[in-house]
């Protein structure tokens, strides 16, 4: 869930935290490394790879973070100065060494934006957020067990600093003023009435009640999870298929609400999340580098908007 962020400064009605000083680019470099074939493929538009004016040991910091998180740097010239955008996502489950590789990105950044879902928008956002919470115990309790190896996820880290104390950077949450869309809303009722239904189908067979009660759960309720396993199959194979698939079609209505199970969570989100990060540039002019932390599954959809909607470049990292 979304939280304040203390701090002196605001951000879409958020209060925030300090700032940096501008930042002071180096000279110009070249970088001979080159993007992947899916890289190349996915970066919207074919994608633009240009060189960054970053200085040395901003970009040894995003080489290194590369071990642990999908790290991609956007340039782009708002207001007539040069911006950078630098995209780090994670699976929301990382290990020691990998969160401590994104903690040492924050030192070179002047705002970060996290994502975070609103869940008190719905019935099944707030169904969402329950399950939420129940995974973060368990990581929790996994990160106890190991000692810290495994934790949760640097957002919810960098968010709770961020109340609790000074920080060099200024901190926006991302989905700040988000409005849902039909696919999004789909998607996560379709979450949260699977997610129920195994829940209650797991807590009749465990506790000692009259068997009659859970065969007739299991002989209404286990169609329906057919159906909707069957549903999150094709998603699944959809999704795998969509870059080969002529934009006309993976564009249209129909093939948005096959994909919904798994992507129509994102794409709304994704848009708010580009949206709220051109605003923050916007908003500071005395700023020129932000860093978001978002998961995964974002990347490919803020890749797009950014590239294609937005006019940002992408740029190498060495």
């Amino acid at each position: 869930m979304l939280g304040p962020v203390v701090g002196q400064n605001s951000f879409v009605g958020i209060p925030m935290a300090g700032m940096l000083p501008p930042a002071v680019p180096s000279g110009p470099r070249s970088f001979q490394s080159r993007p992947t074939p899916d890289e190349m493929h996915t970066a919207g538009g074919g994608g633009t790879f240009t060189t960054s004016r970053l200085p040395d040991e901003t970009l040894k910091a995003l080489t290194e973070a590369r071990k642990g998180y999908q790290v991609e740097l956007y340039r782009k010239k708002i207001d007539e100065r040069a911006v950078h955008l630098a995209l780090a996502s994670e699976l929301h489950l990382g290990f020691g060494s990998t969160i401590e590789r994104g903690k040492k990105l924050l030192e070179h950044f002047q705002v970060v934006g996290l994502e975070g879902v609103d869940t008190s928008q719905s019935v099944a956002h707030r169904v969402h957020g329950v399950f939420l919470r129940m995974f973060g115990r368990i990581i929790s309790l996994v990160s106890r067990i190991t000692m810290g190896r495994v934790r949760d996820s640097i957002i919810h880290e960098i968010r709770e600093n961020a109340r609790t104390t000074d920080t060099s950077y200024l901190t926006i949450e991302l989905e700040e003023n988000h409005t849902p869309d039909v696919y999004e809303k789909a998607a996560l009722t379709f979450w949260a009435s699977a997610l129920s239904m195994v829940s209650v189908g797991l807590a009749l067979k465990c506790i000692p009640l009259s068997s009659d009660i859970f065969e007739t759960f299991h002989t209404i309720f286990t169609p329906i999870l057919t159906i909707m396993l069957s549903s999150v199959v094709i998603a699944s194979g959809l999704s795998f298929l969509e870059p080969r698939i002529p934009r006309r079609y993976n564009k249209s209505t129909l093939f948005k609400w096959l994909t919904a199970p798994l992507s129509g969570f994102g794409s709304a989100r994704d848009r708010t999340m580009v949206r709220n990060v051109v605003k923050a540039f916007s908003d500071n002019p005395d700023k020129d580098r932000l860093l978001v932390f978002c998961g995964r599954n974002h990347l490919p959809g803020m890749r797009e908007i950014l590239t294609n909607e937005y006019g940002f470049e992408r740029v190498m990292i060495s």
